[in-house]
Formats: C-alpha cells, sequence, structure tokens
C-alpha cells in the first residue's frame, strides 16, 4: 500500500521545480511564437527572487496530436529579468497563475514593564 502526502500548491511547485527537465529560455520563445504555451505558473515575488533577478515557472504546453509519450507536455524554467521582460512586455498572450507564498503567523504577549514613574511602557 502507498501513502501519498497531499502537497499544498507551493509544495508542489517546488518539487515541479526539482523534478521536471528544463525549459530554455529559446526553446520558451518558440513555444510562445507557435502557440504552443497552454499555461504559465509562478510563485509570488520575493525580496531574494528581486535580489537575484530571476523568476521560476512551470510551463505546461498544450497538446499535440499523434503520439502522447514522445510529447512532454510539462517543463520547469528560470527566466532573468531582462528575458521575462523581453517576453511578457512583448504581443505574447499565455493565461498565467500565480501561486501565493504560505505566510506562518504567530502571536504572541509582549512584556509590560512599569517604569520608576508607575506608568507602563510597552
Amino acid at each position: 500500500m502507498v501513502f501519498s502526502v497531499k502537497l499544498s500548491e507551493e509544495e508542489e511547485f517546488d518539487r515541479n521545480l526539482e523534478e521536471l527537465p528544463k525549459m530554455g529560455f529559446e526553446d520558451f520563445k518558440k513555444a510562445m511564437k507557435s502557440d504552443k504555451v497552454n499555461f504559465l505558473t509562478s510563485k509570488e515575488a520575493t525580496i531574494s527572487t528581486y535580489a537575484n533577478d530571476y523568476r521560476d515557472f512551470v510551463v505546461d504546453l498544450k497538446e499535440i496530436p499523434g503520439e502522447k509519450s514522445l510529447h512532454r507536455t510539462k517543463w520547469a524554467m528560470r527566466l532573468y529579468e531582462n528575458e521575462s521582460s523581453n517576453t511578457f512586455g512583448g504581443v505574447y498572450r499565455v493565461h498565467f497563475y500565480e501561486i501565493e507564498r504560505q505566510m506562518a503567523s504567530s502571536v504572541g504577549k509582549i512584556a509590560r514593564v512599569p517604569s520608576s514613574s508607575g506608568i507602563f511602557h510597552i
């Protein structure tokens, strides 16, 4: 018996980035020009994403009639800032989905300390 854990969207995206074959920028541009890109998925940008000047994507290509086993429809891709602005700033149109990052929140109590005057300072 095989048990699998349901991954969050963010975890599944990260796993796909590691496991899927990588698509290069030139191949992506060719796929965009020939209208073969069905969908792009990316994760919400963070400060480190902007500091590194790149963004990771999972690229879903449209199905091509014929032998399905010979045609891979899902790829991972990293675009650097200059590549993405040249690509997405142009005339290409594609469906895009951005995964929101899961933020952990914590609730704490701030200690209130009385001053010598008897007034509480936080």
